[in-house]
């Protein structure tokens, strides 16, 4: 049987199936072990054999485990890996995940396994080029951060996924010298509370972030349960500024990284974004994605994270744009003698309300020229909500509306809008 593949509908069925699988697979390339049922109770997860397909699978490529606890010893042996996804708890209610894993700062001193058995498995699978591990190591205190550990290398790893507790995401990060061309997206579990900030891993973050950032765009999201920051390439997101800005050479060629924290209601406020944001090369950044729903709010909040960014060239905004970036865009709120991003050159709106009952978007925009004079000369909207009576009003060398110059059609008389007798701004 070159593949395997296993869906069992309960947890029961997949322990007595799990228990049968320690049998030598020499034809195996490729084995999915699933457990779908969806659990709600305090229950145990099944747990696969220790010498699972026997320890003999000489040719198995592909492995995904979901839904099963397993010792990483018991993988050890699999030295032709080029695909590992491991997600135990991939269905647990969310609402029990804690209750079921709890976080590591509540639990110091149960780390039986440790980080070894995990480091040792892995240093046996040279060909690896997708690793996957969602909430798959064993506990880990806070203390056990600054216990030296051995380094490995996965010298073809392509891409990197993980999901865990901070002191899980902040050692493996540390263990393993991953090429710098992986496509890494890591969320970290905060427990702020406990002293689990993101804190923790930001010197791993700082001496990581030159090669990861400089010369690329950066985006910056948050949200109720959490915020991530990302680096991205700005070829994706200029294609039609003329001329666009002028990433660094080899911009393009590098790969995309995302790091993501997951947020008690009590974790989600703006020192925890701040401590990671600090850390960037902020003042090599041209482009800027943002999309701020719950902790970067006021004009303040975003000259703390964003203050630094003085060669920024051009901002997306997504989903929202709230009163505190435009105040902090113009002269009604100032640190020092300018606006925040004093360049800006191209100003994009991404799926965002601008109906603006209270100051129409044609005043604001004049607002943030009468800040920066003459530097915005681009503005651009993408699936926004705006009239179209007030689309036309505003005035700039280029106004791109779905990625076109061309107006969108519809009615071009008798559309209400509150700014008809502002002529004498000179728009």
């Amino acid at each position: 049987m070159r593949k395997f593949r296993l869906n069992a509908q309960d947890t029961e069925d997949a322990t007595h199936i799990a228990v049968s699988l320690n049998r030598a697979a020499p034809v195996l390339e490729s084995a999915a072990l699933f457990n779908s049922e969806e659990l709600d109770y305090l229950g145990a997860l099944p747990l696969l054999p220790t010498d699972l397909f026997g320890h003999s699978a000489p040719r198995l490529r592909l492995l995904t485990v979901d839904g099963f606890q397993h010792s990483w010893p018991s993988l050890a042996k699999f030295s032709t890996l080029v695909h590992l996804g491991i997600s135990p708890y991939a269905h647990v209610a969310p609402y029990l995940f804690r209750s079921i894993r709890p976080g590591p700062l509540a639990m110091p001193g149960s780390e039986e396994e440790g980080l070894q058995p995990f480091l040792d498995a892995l240093s046996n699978m040279p060909a690896l080029e997708v690793l996957a591990l969602h909430d798959a190591l064993p506990l880990l205190s806070l203390a056990s951060i600054s216990t030296p550990r051995s380094h490995i290398t996965l010298p073809r790893l392509r891409v990197f996924n993980m999901t865990d507790y901070i002191p899980q995401c902040t050692l493996v990060l540390a263990c393993i010298d991953i090429p710098p061309t992986t496509e890494m997206r890591i969320t970290c579990r905060l427990d702020v509370a406990m002293g689990g900030g993101s804190a923790v891993i930001v010197p791993w973050l700082k001496a990581s972030a030159p090669a990861r950032f400089a010369g690329r765009a950066l985006s910056v999201k948050d949200w109720h349960g959490g915020f991530k920051v990302a680096s991205l390439d700005p070829a994706d997101l200029d294609r039609d500024i003329d001329p666009p800005p002028s990433p660094s050479p080899n911009a393009s060629t590098r790969p995309y990284f995302e790091l993501g924290f997951e947020c008690e209601l009590g974790d989600s406020h703006l020192p925890e974004r701040q401590a990671v944001v600090d850390v960037l090369p902020l003042d090599a950044i041209t482009t800027l994605v943002t999309r701020s729903e719950y902790a970067i709010l006021s004009a303040k909040d975003f000259f703390t994270l964003f203050g630094a960014c003085r060669s920024l060239r051009h901002l997306v905004v997504i989903d929202f744009c709230g009163l505190g970036l435009w105040a902090a865009l113009t002269l009604e709120y100032m640190d020092g003698t300018q606006p925040m991003f004093p360049v800006l050159e191209c100003l994009t709106f991404d799926g965002v309300d601008l109906n603006d009952n209270e100051r129409p978007l044609k005043k604001r925009l004049i607002d943030r020229d009468v800040a920066a004079p003459g530097t915005l000369k681009v503005v651009r909207f993408f699936d926004c909500d705006l009239k179209r009576a007030s689309l036309k009003k505003i005035k700039f060398p280029k106004v791109i509306w779905n990625g076109s110059e061309e107006l969108p059609h519809g009615e071009e008389e008798g559309e209400d809008d509150d700014d008809d007798d502002d002529d004498e701004d000179g728009w």
